[in-house]
């Protein structure tokens, strides 16, 4: 009876596993399906999805890109990875701007992972489990870092003014540049005036070293 029992509630548990791992399925189905329908062709985006692929360490990886046809990228990537689900989409006015400083950020270019699929290498790739550098690595910190940078980088006003006061602010170091360059020709200039050309050089040379003598005394002639 004791071994029946615990078989009944080891099959209970798997049973409620299976259950939880298909209200999530459905869960991530509907996302998928509302995300899509909010990003019609000819709307920039940032976009990541959950794969089944693992990295050089078994690493969960999710993959991330930018497109302006969300919907056929998606069937594209479903086709390519092991149960793609697109989980989140971020609507911008520069994608490659956006996803390149993805890649350059300092700390989400240490995640970045390649797989090697069909014998073509792929790149935009990022390993989600924390690691020794950040524990608190999380699918939420990853999105934080993502909005941050499209806070940064987008196009809008407020960037704009930013960009053209710093626009502004070099300018003005240029031309103080220029300004101090020129000074220091014209310096240099005015040395050039009082220094010697090489043949006067070797004609006073010749005069200082040539020795006369008068009287048993060495006479210096200049």
């Amino acid at each position: 009876e004791s071994s029946e029992l615990k078989t009944q509630l080891e099959q209970h548990k798997q049973l409620l596993i299976e259950q939880k791992e298909q209200t999530e399925l459905e869960k991530e189905i509907l996302l998928e399906k509302t995300l899509l329908q909010q990003f019609p062709v000819n709307t920039q985006c940032i976009y990541i999805g959950k794969i089944d692929n693992k990295d050089s360490k078994n690493g969960n990886l999710v993959s991330f890109g930018m497109s302006n046809d969300l919907n056929e990228r998606v069937k594209v990537h479903k086709k390519t990875y092991t149960n793609f689900r697109l989980i989140s989409v971020f609507k911008v006015k520069n994608h490659i701007e956006i996803e390149n400083c993805i890649k350059k950020h300092t700390i989400l270019k240490q995640k970045i992972r390649y797989l090697m699929i069909n014998n073509i290498n792929h790149r935009e790739h990022l390993c989600i489990d924390a690691d020794k550098k950040d524990n608190n690595f999380t699918l939420n910190k990853l999105f934080d870092y993502i909005k941050e940078i499209i806070q940064e980088y987008e196009y809008n006003i407020e960037n704009y003014n930013k960009l053209s006061l710093k626009c502004n602010t070099l300018e003005l170091q240029v031309k103080e540049l220029e300004t101090e360059n020129v000074k220091l020709v014209k310096e240099i200039e005015e040395l050039n005036k009082f220094k010697p050309s090489t043949s006067n050089k070797e004609k006073l040379l010749k005069t200082h070293n040539k020795i006369e003598t008068s009287g048993g005394y060495h006479i210096y002639v200049f």
